[in-house]
């Protein structure tokens, strides 16, 4: 496998929230919602925490432990 679908594999929630983010009406803020049987990795978890305040939509994220509800710059798990 490429160095470069590695990458992708580990990171599969920023393609997904992208996807989201295009899918939904532009000036709808209606939560983007991502599941996911593997832990969110760091770099994922801050990802999602800058669209949120930047797009101003809810992103939603399950991963094998749990929710993360990012809004606003903020995550329900409190970057646990």
């Amino acid at each position: 496998m490429t160095e470069r679908r590695e990458q992708l594999r580990d990171h599969i929630e920023r393609l997904a929230i992208a996807y989201g983010l295009i899918s939904v009406n532009g000036n709808a803020r209606s939560p983007i919602k991502v599941f996911k049987n593997l832990r969110a990795c760091p770099d994922c978890h801050e990802f999602a925490k800058h669209v949120s305040l930047v797009t101003g939509h809810e992103i939603i994220i399950r991963d094998s432990r749990r929710f993360h509800h990012f809004k606003e710059w903020k995550c329900s798990c409190n970057d646990y």
